[in-house]
Parts: C-alpha cells; structure tokens; sequence
C-alpha cells in the first residue's frame, strides 16, 4: 500500500505505511514463506530514510521504477533446498 501512496504522490501516506509495514516485518523470522524478511526489511528501511531525506518536489517529479534515484523494495525468494 505504501508504494501505491508513493506513485500516487501522497509522500505522507506512504512514508507512514512504510514505517507501519517496517514494524509488522519486524515481528518476523529471517525467512519466512519463503522471502527473505530481512532484505525486504532492510530494502523498506532505505526508501523510507531516502524519503524523509528527499524535497516533495523532487520525488513528485520521479518517474518511479523506472529511475533509479529511489530504489523500490523487491521480495526476494530464499532457496530453502537442502544438499
């Protein structure tokens, strides 16, 4: 939801839900469902310290996901297979 608020240029919104899903994330294991936890956690932290950094002005006028100014949180798989 925070992503949705971004792209629709509601900085608070976003800033707040990312915070909020930043705390829930918290409460879980390392890897969980098969994500890595950790890195979602780790890659929500930075876009949400880049907004707080950022002028309204400039992030309104990012093409999100398509530039790299703010890199967007990714959920990466973790291979659970054993050897």
């Amino acid at each position: 939801m925070a992503l949705y608020h971004l792209n629709n240029h509601n900085l608070r919104g976003a800033m707040i839900l990312l915070g909020e899903g930043s705390n829930r994330l918290r409460r879980y294991p390392s890897e969980y469902g098969g994500i890595d936890v950790d890195e979602l956690l780790s890659q929500s932290a930075a876009l949400l310290k880049a907004l707080q950094q950022t002028e309204p002005e400039k992030i309104a006028a990012l093409n999100l996901g398509q530039d790299n100014t703010l890199l967007l949180p990714r959920m990466i798989k973790v291979n659970n297979e054993k050897a």
